[in-house]
């Protein structure tokens, strides 16, 4: 939904009381608004928390460079891992060494 040019995205519904509910859209900069029954908008701002989680990267993707950076200073003999995330980072080398990036091409017949 667009209001003032601004995308907002559907977050939830919430029910205030029986057979009352407002829907919460929120836009990318954390600004809120609440629609209810009555079509009342009611601005709101996300605290910081809220904002830093939906800006961070994907988990996925800071977990990948931590185990990056962690493999790139024990191979360079800076780092010494305690066994457990040795064991870790073995499992994950593993993994990418059995799926590379470089995409498979599967010819049809």
């Amino acid at each position: 939904m667009r209001v003032q040019g601004k995308e907002f995205s559907l977050s939830h519904v919430e029910s205030n009381a029986p057979g009352e509910h407002v829907e919460v859209w929120v836009a990318s900069d954390g600004q809120v608004i609440k629609i209810g029954c009555e079509e009342r908008v009611t601005p709101e701002v996300l605290d910081y928390r809220e904002l830093r989680r939906r800006a961070y990267p994907p988990i996925g993707d800071q977990l990948d460079a931590i185990w990056k950076a962690l493999g790139y200073l024990q191979m360079k003999k800076k780092l010494n891992l305690v066994a457990e995330a040795d064991d870790i980072l073995g499992a994950i080398l593993n993994v990418k060494k059995r799926y590379p990036k470089d995409p498979v091409i599967v010819l049809e017949d």
